[in-house]
């Protein structure tokens, strides 16, 4: 699927299991656009080791649930650098907007970005 816009987040497990990081996410998930975009979180499982079993159920279920959210793991644990070569690496042609796990966006980020 080609998107017109890709953001990115990654996050770590200080923070991965607060409730603001589901509004966070939501905040992204609920944008009001005309654009076709996705929402993509990196982990690392180098700090991750056994993956999904590690993370909120919440958020595995919205993974399941959401076409347009999806986890992305990557091996080694490069900090905020893994929020963007990740994923340009798996979406090459797309546009990608990085953002971070700890502020929320404006349902209209997305249409004025």
């Amino acid at each position: 699927m080609i998107y017109d816009i890709i953001l990115s987040l990654t996050s770590w497990k200080g923070r991965i299991y607060d409730t603001s990081m589901l509004m966070v996410l939501f905040s992204m998930l609920k944008q009001k656009t005309t654009f076709n975009y996705k929402v993509v979180l990196v982990l690392s499982s180098d700090e991750f080791r056994d993956k999904e079993q590690e993370l909120p159920p919440k958020l595995i279920e919205l993974a399941d649930v959401c076409d347009y959210f999806e986890i992305l793991w990557t091996k080694e644990n490069t900090k905020a650098y893994k929020k963007y070569f990740p994923v340009r690496r798996k979406y090459p042609d797309e546009n990608i907007c990085i953002l971070d796990d700890d502020s929320t966006l404006h349902d209209n980020f997305v249409e004025s970005f």
